[in-house]
């Protein structure tokens, strides 16, 4: 009975967790002076196109940590917005002279040509992780069934704790 008591409360845990890191990306994301989220230091951007393929498709997630302007080096994976422009864009740095970042996407089906060089300071940030199945997951969580799926699952899940720990309290052994 005590380990369905410790599971219910790491599973009640692990909700109140995910609760407060969603509400926490949520008001940072109110407050942001950007047109842009960073919270502890880090970024998130889904993939729109497929211009780094096969290292990023379409519906990837990346996650971005800022770092100084002076650790970045060619062949990383960085997050930036131009001046003047509100999409970002996640390509690898092919050339660094000075201030001045050139960066190029690796498909080499739509990427012919370096990007137009541009100042660091436009940059958000190294990708340092790629959340490979983000897209599929957005799709299901946003579809009306798969709230219902989900916010079901829940309940069950409590309920077969509560059921479990009163079968096993009313068990004569």
């Amino acid at each position: 009975m005590k380990i369905v008591k410790l599971f219910r409360n790491i599973y009640i845990g692990i909700l109140i967790v995910l609760i407060t890191c969603f509400s926490i990306f949520l008001i940072s994301s109110l407050f942001s002076s950007t047109n842009y989220t960073k919270t502890f230091g880090y970024s998130f951007f889904e993939v729109e196109s497929y211009s780094m393929y096969p290292e990023l498709s379409k519906g990837n997630l990346v996650i971005v940590k800022e770092i100084d302007h002076n650790e970045y080096e060619v062949g990383m994976t960085v997050t930036y917005i131009r001046e003047n422009d509100n999409i970002p864009t996640t390509h690898k740095i092919v050339k660094i002279e000075g201030n001045i970042i050139t960066t190029r996407g690796i498909n080499e089906e739509t990427n012919n040509t370096d990007d137009e060089p541009f100042d660091v300071s436009c940059i958000i940030g190294e990708v340092v992780c790629v959340w490979k199945s983000y897209g599929k997951i957005r799709d299901f969580v946003t579809n009306p069934l798969g709230i219902i799926i989900i916010l079901l699952s829940g309940f069950f899940i409590i309920e077969g704790f509560n059921y479990l720990e009163n079968f096993l309290k009313n068990k004569k052994w």
